[in-house]
C-alpha cells in the first residue's frame, strides 16, 4: 500500500519536475524549489489529463491515467538529457543575497517547522476525513469518481459545478491504493502545505536572506487556522499554494526575463480555476499585476502583448475548457436559480440602502476575525505594525508593490462579494467562510510584513 501511495505522488512529481526544467532551462534551480514547483505542475497536468479522459468517455484506472503520463515522462526525460547543456540562472547573480552562517535561531526555527510538518502529516495519515465540506462535496465527489470511474454522471455529483482538481487527486490516490482510504486521500492538503514552504523560503531568501526567509515561515506556520486547514483536506490549501505561487512565478520572470516562468505562471493560473471557482478572480488579479509590471519594462507594445499572452492564454484555455464543459454537462440541466440562490451563476448584486447598511457589520466581522478569534496568532498584528515602522527605501520595490496590490485587489473583490451580493450570509452568519477566504492569500500578508521589518533591521 505504501508503495502504491508513493507511486501516486511520485509520478506527477517527476513529470512536473522534468517539464519544469525543460520550460525554464535552469539547471541551477534549487532542488527543493524545483520539486515544490514540479509538484504543482505535475498534479495540475494529472488533473487536466483525467478531465480529458472524462470528456472522451475513457474509464479511469491506474493504467489509463498513469501509463500515458509515464510515456510522456520518459520522452521528456530523454529530451531534457539532450538539452542538458542549456541553462539559465534563476535570477541575476548581482542581486543574490550574501550567504548567512547557520546559527541557533536557524536550529530552533527548523525544529519548530519540523514539528509542525510532523503534526500535519501525522494527522493526515491517521485521522479520517471529518470536515463537513470535505465529506459532502469534494471528498464525496472523489469517492464517486473512484467508484464510477468516469464523468458520465457529473451533473448528479454533490455540488456538480464545483471544480474537480482536488476530487481528481483524491480519486487518483484511491485508484492506486485499490480502495477509498479515508486517511490517505487527505494528503492532498499537507502536500500543498509543504510545497508552499519551499516556494516561500526560496522566494524570501532571494529578497532577503536565509534567516529572514525562515522567520517568514515561522510567522506563517504559527497561524493556527493555516495549519489546521492543512490537516482537513479542504481545497483552500491547494488554492493558496497555486495562487501565491502564480504571483511568485510572475516575479521570477520579472527578475530574469526567462519566458519559461511566464508559461509556468499561466499554467498555474489555469489550475487555479480548476481548484476553486474563486481562482478566476485570482487570475484576473495577477493579470492586472503583470500589466503593471510590463508598463515599466523597456519593450515595444507588441513585445509586451506577446509576453502578456504567454501568461494569459494558458490560463484562459484551461479555464474556458472547464467552464464550457460545466455549462453543457451541468448548468443547462439545473433548474433556474432564484435571486437568493448561492449558485455562482445566479450572483445577484444589491446596491440599495439595505446593502450599504451591511458595510459596517461586514467590517466589524472582518476585524473580529483578524484580531479576536485566535485563528492567526499575532500575524495580523505583525502585519499592521510593520507598516508603521517600515523603511520604504530599503525593501524590494517591485516585489513588494506587486504583492501589496494583489492583496488589495483580492480583499476588494471579497469585500464586494461579502457585502453587496446574497453571499453576505457567509460572513454575517458564519465564521468559517471568512477564515477560509483569508487563508487563500495569508502567505502574501506574511511576506509583506516580513519585508517591512527586514527594511528596518537591515539598514544599508
Amino acid at each position: 500500500m505504501i508503495g502504491s501511495l508513493l507511486y501516486s505522488q511520485g509520478l506527477p512529481l517527476a513529470l512536473g519536475y522534468v517539464l519544469l526544467l525543460l520550460m525554464t532551462r535552469d539547471r541551477r534551480l534549487p532542488l527543493t524549489l524545483g520539486l515544490a514547483l514540479g509538484y504543482g505542475l505535475g498534479n495540475g497536468i494529472l488533473c487536466q489529463w483525467m478531465f480529458a479522459l472524462g470528456i472522451l468517455g475513457i474509464p479511469y484506472s491506474v493504467r489509463s491515467i498513469g501509463f500515458p503520463l509515464g510515456i510522456v515522462l520518459l520522452v521528456l526525460s530523454f529530451t531534457l538529457y539532450y538539452f542538458r547543456k542549456t541553462a539559465r540562472p534563476l535570477v541575476n547573480d548581482d542581486v543574490a543575497p550574501p550567504t548567512q552562517a547557520f546559527n541557533l535561531f536557524h536550529v530552533g526555527g527548523l525544529v519548530f517547522l519540523l514539528w509542525i510538518l510532523f503534526f500535519v502529516w501525522w494527522n493526515a495519515l491517521h485521522v479520517p476525513v471529518a470536515a463537513w465540506d470535505v465529506l459532502s462535496t469534494h471528498g464525496m465527489t472523489g469517492k464517486i469518481l473512484f467508484l464510477e470511474a468516469s464523468l458520465e454522471h457529473r451533473r448528479h455529483f454533490p455540488h456538480p459545478s464545483y471544480p474537480l482538481h482536488v476530487p481528481f487527486l483524491m480519486s487518483w490516490i484511491a485508484f492506486n491504493l485499490g480502495q477509498w482510504h479515508e486517511q490517505f486521500v487527505k494528503i492532498v492538503s499537507p502536500s500543498a502545505f509543504m510545497a508552499w514552504l519551499f516556494v516561500q523560503y526560496h522566494f524570501m531568501k532571494r529578497l532577503t536572506n536565509a534567516g529572514w526567509a525562515l522567520l517568514s515561515l515561522l510567522f506563517l506556520y504559527s497561524s493556527i487556522a493555516f495549519v489546521y486547514i492543512a490537516t482537513t483536506g479542504y481545497r483552500e490549501m491547494s488554492l493558496a499554494f497555486y495562487s501565491c505561487t502564480t504571483l511568485v512565478l510572475i516575479l521570477f520572470w520579472h527578475r530574469n526575463r526567462n519566458d519559461g516562468w511566464l508559461y509556468l505562471a499561466g499554467l498555474y493560473a489555469g489550475f487555479l480555476s480548476f481548484v476553486k471557482t474563486e481562482g478566476v478572480g485570482y487570475t484576473f488579479t495577477y493579470s492586472l499585476i503583470l500589466v503593471f509590471l510590463l508598463r515599466n519594462i523597456p519593450l515595444s507594445f507588441k513585445e509586451k502583448c506577446v509576453r502578456f499572452f504567454k501568461f494569459f492564454m494558458p490560463a484562459v484555455l484551461i479555464t474556458s475548457v472547464y467552464l464550457v464543459h460545466t455549462y453543457f454537462t451541468v448548468f443547462r440541466f439545473l433548474p433556474k436559480a432564484g435571486g437568493k440562490s448561492f449558485r455562482l451563476t445566479a450572483l445577484h448584486f444589491e446596491f440599495g440602502p439595505e446593502a450599504f447598511a451591511r458595510v459596517v457589520p461586514v467590517l466589524d466581522r472582518i476585524s473580529e476575525n483578524l484580531f479576536l478569534m485566535g485563528n492567526w496568532n499575532i500575524v495580523w498584528l505583525i502585519f499592521f505594525v510593520s507598516f508603521i515602522v517600515r523603511n520604504k527605501q530599503n525593501r524590494p520595490r517591485i516585489e513588494f508593490s506587486a504583492m501589496a496590490w494583489s492583496v488589495a485587489i483580492i480583499f476588494f473583490i471579497y469585500f464586494i462579494g461579502f457585502t453587496f451580493t446574497q453571499h453576505h450570509f457567509f460572513i454575517l452568519k458564519q465564521e468559517v467562510a471568512l477564515t477560509r477566504s483569508i487563508i487563500q492569500y495569508l502567505p502574501l500578508i506574511v511576506m509583506l510584513g516580513t519585508l517591512n521589518f527586514y527594511s528596518v533591521f537591515n539598514q544599508k
